[in-house]
């Protein structure tokens, strides 16, 4: 999730692993700003390599790989462009 000022943006998290060993299921997330993350999920069927949004830690929505990449490079433009912006 990035946020400026009041208005929040959800950006796709890509699932590096899953772990099912304890009772909760425990998965590992690289956002696109190559953060990692701990979340645990119960609403979404996800396997390893699936790309989600996230809600205060909590996968709400699986969402496809085209797509996830499409929002990533859009919001990647839009940060280039408020940095030269900001900068002049």
């Amino acid at each position: 999730m990035y946020c400026q000022n009041r208005m929040c943006l959800a950006l796709p998290n890509k699932i590096t692993s899953i772990n099912l060993k304890e009772k909760s299921k425990k998965i590992n997330l690289l956002d696109p700003f190559g953060k990692r993350k701990e979340v645990e999920n119960s609403l979404v069927r996800v396997k390893k390599g699936d790309y989600v949004i996230l809600q205060n830690k909590i996968i709400i929505r699986k969402i496809n790989t085209k797509e996830a990449k499409e929002i990533i490079s859009l919001f990647d433009i839009s940060s280039k462009a408020r940095y030269r912006l900001n900068k002049k």
